[in-house]
């Protein structure tokens, strides 16, 4: 990122990014779409079974005054192995479909775009919207 950005000032060029951190971003993918996306990768019969009974059933409650169980219907279960790549498929469709280049780093995203004329900042701008 930092290279394709010196390497536009250097051609004196601007940069216009938009640095984006998606709050909570592990807790709130929806099990569904997850799997839908591991299916849109290829993963299917019982590897896929076997990563959706992985997330389906989980439980949650608050200990504090031991409220009912819950079920968890999104969400990515955190300190496993599993963990960042589900995330990373997840999102994935995000950078595909953006019209601007990305980078993508865990939860943390920047939409950025080399102007070198005037109809490259509109592009811009319309790329976010």
């Amino acid at each position: 990122m930092v290279h394709r950005w010196t390497q536009g000032l250097s051609e004196k060029k601007e940069v216009e990014a938009v640095f984006l951190d998606c709050t909570k971003a592990f807790d709130r993918v929806p099990h569904e779409v997850l799997i839908r996306s591991l299916q849109d990768r290829g993963i299917t019969g019982d590897l896929l079974e076997l990563m959706a009974d992985y997330l389906r059933g989980r439980t949650q409650r608050v200990t504090s005054y031991y409220s009912e169980y819950s079920e968890v219907r999104s969400g990515i279960p955190r300190g496993s192995v599993l963990g960042p790549p589900f995330f990373i498929v997840a999102v994935n469709k995000l950078s595909e479909s953006a019209k601007c280049e990305l980078y993508q780093y865990a939860d943390e995203l920047v939409a950025h775009q080399v102007i070198g004329q005037p109809e490259d900042c509109r592009a811009f701008q319309e790329s976010l919207d």
